[in-house]
């Protein structure tokens, strides 16, 4: 005889949940694959795959510049050696398609994420909207450079922390594992602080400093991720490529990705500004102070460059 729990069905919102988030991991898939060009289309590629096979040959990370004429043994680091390292090996395995496998599997596993997150609070077929709609803005950032790596990392590293606040508690030790794989990915890991920080202003938020023994979890996590990132073959030098990189964006404005946002070309998204701004007021919804402010920072970082616009939508859902 079956038992009860073997023959009781799935819950119909359970369901519904589950084929939607499958209908949306494959419309990703599918963009993925129409857009094949534009994915594989980021010449800095390259570079990636080379300084991958670098270190994977010569058993060390360099720190000295070893590919450039003009700059060839100036002081250089390799900061996002893990990814290169995968990309080399993709390629060599499996050239472009395996490439082109990673990028897509790294894509449709954070949309993926996202939905079954943003639909635990909304509507399954709203939420399934929604993100398509972050997806698709969000796939002018979708090339196969060391950042795309990231993006389910960003995902769970947002979600599991407001989540956390919002439950008034801490978040687990164990999503600094997170962080320290994203520093070795990535130098916006930096972005994780920022996001931990407001996440944490917003426990206080719901808090209101009622339970003292999750605050102090809580100050020892923000503190512990600083110092998990340092487990990198650079240690410190990573962390301080951020502020490296922001004070050398005014010499960058002539790559796109770098470029403020210009509400007359990018009809787009201003329509899609626009009408967030105008769902937030009208829905009564409440995200927040804190993470208000967050959408509100990341949003100024976005109108300032264009390509914090990966890091904009997975706040604001």
């Amino acid at each position: 005889m079956q038992s009860e729990l073997t023959t009781r069905p799935f819950p119909p919102v359970d369901r519904l949940r589950v084929i939607l988030c499958v209908v949306v991991v494959l419309f990703s898939v599918a963009v993925a694959v129409v857009t094949r060009e534009l994915l594989l289309g980021e010449p800095d590629i390259w570079w990636h795959i080379k300084t991958g096979e670098w270190i994977w040959n010569q058993g060390r990370f360099p720190t000295t510049d070893p590919f450039s004429y003009t700059f060839a043994g100036q002081p250089w680091i390799a900061k996002e050696w893990l990814s290169q390292v995968l990309y080399a090996a993709a390629y060599a395995i499996g050239g472009w398609n395996a490439l082109f496998l990673m990028a897509t599997l790294a894509i449709s596993l954070a949309v993926g994420l996202l939905y079954w997150d943003v639909s635990a609070v909304i509507k399954p077929s709203l939420a399934a909207s929604v993100v398509l709609v972050c997806f698709l803005l969000t796939s002018s950032a979708f090339t196969i450079r060391p950042h795309l790596l990231t993006l389910p990392l960003l995902i769970v590293w947002t979600q599991e922390l407001f989540k956390s606040s919002l439950n008034r508690r801490a978040p687990s030790y164990l999503l600094l594992i997170v962080i320290l794989v994203w520093a070795n990915l990535h130098a916006a890991f930096t972005m994780g602080f920022v996001i931990a920080f407001f996440a944490f202003l917003d426990f206080l938020e719901n808090d209101r400093l009622a339970n003292k023994g999750e605050l102090i979890k809580w100050l020892v996590f923000l503190v512990l991720c600083p110092a998990v990132t340092l487990v990198h073959p650079y240690g410190y030098q990573a962390m301080m490529m951020t502020l490296l990189v922001f004070r050398s964006t005014e010499g960058s404005i002539p790559v796109i990705e770098w470029q403020p946002f210009n509400a007359q070309q990018d009809f787009i998204y201003t329509a899609v500004l626009l009408g967030l701004m105008f769902a937030t007021i009208t829905s009564g919804f409440k995200l927040g102070m804190a993470r208000s402010l967050l959408i509100v920072l990341f949003t100024y970082l976005f109108l300032k460059h264009m390509r914090y616009g990966f890091f904009l939508f997975p706040v604001i859902t």
